[in-house]
C-alpha cells in the first residue's frame, strides 16, 4: 500500500517560489477552493414519453431497478 502525506495549503503559500508550479486536477481544485462540482446527468436514466388520460409527459423517466422512483409534482 502506498503511503500519503498531507499536504496542507499553508504551507504551499510559504515554500511556492514564483517559478514553481503545481498541477492539480480539476476534483483537487474545486476541493481545494471550496467549490462545488456541477451536477451530472444520470447516465442510467432513460427519458421515455408517457401518456395517462388526457395528461402528456414528454420527460417520463423509466424506471432501471433503482430503489427511488420519481414522479412529476403535478401527478400526485
Amino acid at each position: 500500500m502506498e503511503t500519503v502525506k498531507k499536504l496542507e495549503v499553508s504551507s504551499l503559500e510559504e515554500k511556492q517560489q514564483p517559478d514553481d508550479y503545481i498541477l492539480l486536477t480539476e476534483e483537487c481544485s474545486a476541493i481545494l477552493t471550496k467549490k462545488p462540482q456541477p451536477k451530472r446527468d444520470d447516465p442510467r436514466s432513460l427519458p421515455i414519453p408517457c401518456s395517462i388520460r388526457e395528461v402528456d409527459i414528454e420527460g417520463a423517466l423509466y424506471d432501471l431497478n433503482s430503489s427511488i422512483n420519481l414522479m412529476p409534482l403535478f401527478l400526485a
